[in-house]
């Protein structure tokens, strides 16, 4: 079967597939349906019947009502004789969808996610081929081919010449070449979009089917004007003309692309109406125009964003205006209502398929804000448990799980994943006016409850009686462990008394440390009984550095008594002086 036998046929094809329950294999471009999307789908399949001998369909992503928008679509494919009539449309796929026992397979083409009205349609997807980022899991059950180029055409020509050499058909080729030249800006180096395959692919194509190589730029200009042959249409159909939707949560957005200036799309009587109208009849919450125009031969493109959601707007114009790649620029000519920011691009050879994907992530970065507002703003409804990991001081914290009230199962909501946060050290500095800034409020030992608990530990390691810091209550001391004991102070240290302590570092103030330091003290000192930690009760202390502030008692110890050890000092240096008396005078007398 040619080409022309396989266009002409294809909506015949699909009718009788639908009253048969036929498997039909059906290719679908993107919703926008420029010329890249709408000729890749009918390259494809094509490319797919040779192969296969199946019932293929290119179906193009857009109702039938709204082909008549899409100018530069209607202008090639008429050019070479294919019309309205020759073709089916999204709204055609209706039935096959919803009926039982038709059965369907699915090839993308210029994209690689469906769009959620068409989600449903999934799990027939059996091949995608794509010049975008790519946004779709991958599996084995599918062919994949997702390479950034200027053209999805230039991916389609290259399977052809790949695992045929020839597209088989001059008006295929004059399709495809057509079209990656529109796309590509007619190979324009300077154009950030060109890149060597379409360059290579044009090449051929004109090789094959020796084609001028001197009328690029007539092809080119023609599909320009044609783009731009918007006069008749009203703003609506101009926004629906090339756009694009996508949802990011709950929030809807329809990006459109318009090769008309900034000024010629303001100064359309009905502009404010027509975008609330699309932002309606869409259920979307905001509408992003690109214009693209032109003064003195120099392009000039602006980006529009309208939306009625205050809050929204301002998020998202302080992430557009902060973004280097994107580099926009406030226009001071261009005075609108509130609803509207209008930015200027300083890099012209920005296009949508760069500001799509920002505007997704800028979108979850404030979504994923918005939740921990809201959780914030329901921590009355999180109980958290602490506990002490250990007598004493809280040496770890357990990750606090929030509990939900029960009323948000019965509302229906999504109930959150736990959420799991990290500690803030005891006594950290919290500065208060941050706290309005920041998600909910990290949990802390900084808190009366707390700090409480672990006063009444400390104090009850510390003395017999204590008060309650909170009450002034006397505590009792009974039940605290004898291994326990306060951590060694450094001498002339300063000790905030109410401050909590994290750990608890061990230390040589334990009774089983001095039990075994008095092991090997005594018998210096000539005592070589047997010392238990019973012996050492009052009476016996662990050398502490001079100046150290410790137990009035300190001195009782013999061997290391400071006292001692300087009157033993005195005692030595007096003895040594006598020993050496008696020469000295036996020295004088006889130099006498």
């Amino acid at each position: 079967m040619d080409f022309q036998d396989f266009i002409h046929s294809r909506r015949d094809t699909f009718a009788q597939a639908c009253l048969d329950g036929a498997c039909l294999e059906i290719v679908l471009g993107n919703e926008s349906c420029d010329l890249d999307s709408a000729v890749s789908a009918i390259a494809y399949a094509f490319l797919l019947q040779r192969e296969k001998e199946l019932s293929v369909v290119p179906v193009l992503n857009v109702p039938r009502a709204d082909y008549t928008l899409k100018t530069e679509v209607v202008f090639l494919l008429n050019k070479y004789a294919i019309t309205q009539s020759d073709l089916v449309f999204i709204d055609d796929l209706r039935t096959l969808r919803q009926g039982e026992g038709h059965t369907f397979n699915l090839h993308l083409v210029d994209h690689n996610v469906l769009t959620d009205s068409q989600a449903d349609m999934a799990n027939r997807v059996v091949s995608i081929v794509d010049h975008h980022h790519r946004d779709c899991p991958l599996t084995d059950k599918m062919f994949v081919r997702i390479e950034t180029v200027g053209s999805c055409c230039s991916l389609i020509t290259d399977l052809f010449y790949e695992r045929h050499g020839t597209v088989y058909s001059q008006i295929l080729g004059h399709l495809l070449r057509g079209t990656i030249l529109g796309d590509s800006i007619c190979l324009s180096p300077e154009a950030d979009r060109v890149k060597p395959l379409d360059v290579a692919m044009v090449e051929k194509l004109e090789e094959e089917f020796n084609l001028d190589i001197s009328d690029r730029h007539q092809v080119f200009n023609s599909i320009s004007a044609a783009k731009q042959d918007v006069a008749a249409l009203s703003t609506e159909q101009l926004l629906k003309k090339d756009k694009k939707t996508f949802t990011v949560s709950s929030t809807c957005v329809i990006m459109s692309s318009l090769h008309v200036s900034i000024q010629a799309f303001l100064k359309r009587q009905d502009m404010i109406g027509a975008c609330s109208k699309i932002l309606t009849a869409n259920s979307a919450s905001i509408l992003i125009v690109l214009c693209s125009g032109s003064k003195g031969g120099t392009t000039i493109k602006h980006f529009i964003m309208y939306t009625r959601e205050g809050p929204l707007r301002a998020a998202l114009t302080e992430l557009i205006d902060s973004d280097l790649d994107l580099n926009f620029t406030p226009t001071q000519d261009i005075s609108l209502s509130e609803n509207f920011v209008v930015r200027k691009f300083l890099n012209i050879e920005i296009s949508r398929k760069q500001v799509l994907p920002k505007i997704k992530g800028f979108l979850q970065v404030i979504t994923a804000s918005d939740m921990m507002t809201k959780l914030r703003s329901d921590s009355d409804q999180l109980t958290f448990s602490l506990e002490l990991s250990a007598p004493g001081t809280p040496s770890i914290m357990e990750s606090p799980v929030p509990e939900f009230n029960s009323s948000h199962e019965n509302s229906g909501n999504h109930t959150p994943n736990p959420i799991f946060y990290v500690e803030a050290p005891p006594n950290s500095y919290k500065d208060a006016s941050l706290l309005d800034t920041l998600g909910p409020h990290l949990p802390s030992f900084n808190n009366s409850e707390m700090v409480k608990r672990i006063m009444i530990k400390k104090n009850k390691l510390t003395s017999d009686h204590t008060e309650d810091p909170s009450t002034g209550d006397v505590l009792s001391s009974e039940g605290n462990s004898g291994h326990n004991s306060c951590p060694f102070t450094p001498a002339n240290s300063f000790v905030d008394k109410f401050a909590p302590i994290e750990h608890h570092l061990p230390s040589f103030n334990s009774r089983e440390m001095v039990s075994r330091m008095l092991q090997k003290k005594l018998p210096l000192a000539g005592d070589t009984g047997d010392v238990s930690p019973a012996d050492d009760v009052h009476g016996q202390h662990i050398f502490t550095p001079h100046n150290s502030e410790c137990g009035g008692d300190l001195h009782s110890s013999p061997a290391f008594d400071q006292l001692d050890l300087e009157h033993r000092l005195s005692s030595f240096k007096l003895q040594q002086a006598q020993e050496l008396s008696p020469h000295t005078e036996a020295s004088t007398n006889h130099t006498s």
